[in-house]
């Protein structure tokens, strides 16, 4: 009778919980792959606002006049140059467009497509104020009404929410203080 060496292999038992326990991490590591993704996504998004906000406000610090003359003979000096700098958030997205001021009211660009990442779809945004704009004269952060007229005062919060996770971003903008403020919850 042939002695046979158990000292080489597994047996199924062993196997079959080895395999179990590997299972169990790769799903843990997936879920938790996807909790961290959905926590860049909505702080990309923030950024994005932020960011863009930003820019509107260093476009107008770094505009320089640039007059026209007019040549309807009058000799006058035009300023060509937009008064105010406008975000627009509408429809879960942001735009931006251009305003003047003129004799007969405010007069404003079409809206300048600067879509979020589609890769984002999953990130909310809703506020209480339609428009955010940077006053070029002064630089003062204003918002607009529905008809665009400037209100100077108050503030504008901006809330994104990721649909897949309870966790929300708050962007603050107060107009006094031309200041903006970035909160989680």
């Amino acid at each position: 009778m042939e002695i046979v060496d158990k000292k080489h292999g597994f047996t199924l038992i062993e196997v079959l919980v080895s395999l179990g326990i590997t299972v169990m991490i790769f799903l843990t590591a997936i879920f938790s792959f996807r909790y961290y993704q959905s926590s860049v996504e909505l702080q990309t998004v923030t950024l994005d606002f932020v960011t863009y906000t930003n820019s509107l406000q260093n476009e107008a610090r770094n505009a320089v006049i640039n007059p026209a003359l007019d040549f309807t003979g009058t000799g006058r000096v035009i300023d060509q140059l937009p008064d105010y700098y406008v975000l627009e958030i509408i429809d879960n997205d942001f735009n931006k467009f251009y305003c003047k001021d003129s004799l007969v009211g405010i007069g404003c660009t079409d809206s300048i497509d600067i879509s979020r990442n589609n890769n984002y779809i999953d990130v909310g945004i809703e506020s209480d104020c339609q428009y955010i704009a940077v006053r070029r004269r002064n630089l003062d952060m204003i918002q607009f009404d529905t008809n665009l007229n400037p209100i100077d005062s108050g503030t504008c919060t901006v809330v994104l929410t990721h649909s897949l996770r309870s966790r929300t971003n708050i962007i603050e903008f107060a107009l006094e203080k031309n200041t903006i403020n970035e909160s989680s919850k």
